[in-house]
């Protein structure tokens, strides 16, 4: 079988013992790409969401994208940050050779929880939400954290803690 691709070359795509293969030429480019059938069991991604929370802020979008692109001058190469919520606060910190960066969003919180994250992960979930707050949610120290629009779950983006 022979079908067009991109704007100009072409490819073949043929299925032979349950895979799937395929090879392009576009100008300046040979592809290859070989993909596999699934046809196990597919795993409980679902499983991997957590659902009980115990500590968390609801927060202003843009308060706290410009806490993140301000903090984000003193990321430290790990590319680490602490977060922390405390009494009614959103706290982000970091310290390297750039010097110390903190930062306080204030919002609605509830319980306690201090871990870290990496801080490009927190800036490209905060810059694709663009909803007007946003809820972040710790079930632990060490599980996933869970970020989305306030009162929706809609939308969810996961992360992962650094412990």
């Amino acid at each position: 079988m022979l079908l067009g691709f991109f704007d100009e070359g072409s490819a073949v795509i043929k299925v032979e013992d349950g895979y799937l293969y395929l090879a392009t030429s576009v100008e300046g480019a040979n592809i290859s790409l070989i993909i596999r059938l699934i046809n196990e069991e597919y795993a409980n991604y679902e499983s991997l969401i957590p659902f009980e929370f115990i500590a968390g802020a609801t927060l202003n979008r843009e308060d706290l994208e410009d806490a993140v692109e301000r903090i984000f001058n003193f990321l430290p190469e790990t590319g680490e940050i602490d977060v922390e919520i405390l009494d009614g606060e959103f706290i982000l910190s970091t310290l390297s050779s750039k010097g110390r960066g903190l930062e306080k969003v204030g919002g609605d919180t509830f319980g306690k929880i201090k871990t870290k994250m990496f801080g490009n992960h927190l800036r490209e979930i905060v810059k694709k939400l663009d909803y007007e707050r946003l809820d972040i949610k710790f079930s632990g120290s060490s599980t996933p954290i869970y970020i989305s629009p306030s009162g929706s779950d809609e939308v969810i983006f996961l992360t992962v803690p650094l412990t």
